[in-house]
């Protein structure tokens, strides 16, 4: 859980999609590696992508210790717009069901003083158990789910790849299709 400090704009301070996430080589290494830790995979090669240095690179994220797939830091300059600042980090963990879990995450972000502030959402891969699950517990506080982009790109590519019927026809779908949920439109 993050508590971040932001301006609230009126503008999409990045609207269009980065550049990384349109570069065929890079997202197949990126699935690809998804893919495998999926798999709980154990040994990593050495000349597979490192996914934490390869979006602190892109400036998507400041630290690649912050990507959620990389414990790993590596410098990174100055985005090209303001990005927010985190000012509170804590971390809950349970091995019980996603009911359990959600009611832990809405009690410690309830301790934290989440639930106060103006702009709030939670984080998922997009699947219904955690909306349901999870996202059931922040109900009617105005939290808003939010999917991780990284794990819809997986799944945009996955799909592109498998509807079209050559590679070059499935990085053609993949790229029309990434664009719509970047900017924030459901197709």
């Amino acid at each position: 859980m993050v508590r971040l400090q932001s301006e609230p704009s009126a503008e999409d301070p990045r609207p269009e999609v980065p550049r990384l996430f349109l570069d065929r080589p890079w997202v197949h290494k990126l699935v690809s590696q998804l893919h495998r830790q999926r798999q709980a995979v154990p040994d990593e090669k050495e000349d597979e992508p490192n996914i934490g240095k390869m979006l602190a690179a892109e400036k998507l994220v400041e630290n690649a210790a912050d990507s959620p797939v990389s414990s790993e830091s590596t410098e990174t300059s100055q985005c090209c717009c303001s990005r927010p600042q985190r000012s509170v980090r804590t971390c809950v963990a349970t091995l019980q069901g996603a009911d359990a879990c959600g009611r832990i995450f809405a009690a410690e972000a309830a301790s934290r003083g989440f639930d106060q502030a103006p702009r709030k959402g939670f984080l998922g891969d997009g699947q219904a158990l955690q909306l349901e699950g999870l996202g059931a517990s922040f109900k009617g506080q105005g939290y808003i789910p939010i999917a991780d982009f990284i794990h819809l790109l997986s799944y945009v590519y996955s799909l592109a790849m498998a509807v079209g019927r050559r590679a070059d026809e499935g990085w053609q779908l993949h790229t029309q299709w990434i664009t719509a949920p970047w900017n924030g439109r459901a197709t």
